[in-house]
């Protein structure tokens, strides 16, 4: 993209969608629509001035054993948050197990059984799992775990919602045990 650019006097790097000219296999004028990349790091900046396109951060990871992370800087509570998320959420994964029986990157996680669990719960294979903003996963006490006996809650449901209106309504029905009231149910605390 980067060797027509002459071809495109207003081209910007911040418009959505834009009219682009670029030459045919055969040497023939064509115009397409470009669509900006909605994943690209928000904090690349690319220089014009260079024939492709260069970007101040180098745009993938090192190698095809590490990974970029970002991190807001306005999201980003301090330091310690920072360094907790690195050191102890971010865990390896057995790519065999992927790539097999979890089958693949795409669907790996997308139904119980595609699932890699280890710990004193597991999702049942039916009626487990509901991705989705109003979703949910059950999970049912491991009985196979070294330490069930101890376990105390035999089920945990966990809920997927954002809806204010949807929460006020499990709280009332004591399906979790706390939440934010909106403002239009607020009265019915007082």
């Amino acid at each position: 993209m980067a060797r027509f650019l002459s071809m495109n006097p207003n081209f910007s790097l911040d418009s959505e969608v834009q009219d682009f000219r670029v030459m045919t296999s055969d040497n023939q004028p064509m115009t397409i629509k470009l669509v900006k990349n909605p994943y690209v790091n928000p904090y690349q900046k690319f220089d014009l001035s260079t024939p492709d396109l260069q970007g101040s951060l180098q745009p993938l990871s090192k190698d095809e054993n590490s990974f970029t992370l970002i991190f807001d800087e306005n999201q980003t509570p301090n330091l310690s948050f920072l360094i907790g998320t690195i050191l102890e959420n971010l865990y390896p994964v057995n790519r065999r197990y992927i790539e097999t029986v979890g089958g693949g990157i795409d669907r790996y996680g997308s139904e119980p059984d595609k699932f890699l669990t280890n710990g004193p719960f597991v999702i049942p294979r039916d009626n487990g799992i509901l991705l989705g903003p109003n979703g949910y996963i059950n999970l049912i006490k491991n009985l196979d775990y070294f330490d069930a006996e101890n376990t105390i809650s035999n089920r945990i449901r966990i809920f997927f919602s954002q809806n204010p209106n949807t929460n006020a309504l499990f709280f009332e029905d004591g399906l979790i045990s706390q939440t934010l009231i909106p403002a239009n149910r607020i009265n019915r605390y007082w």
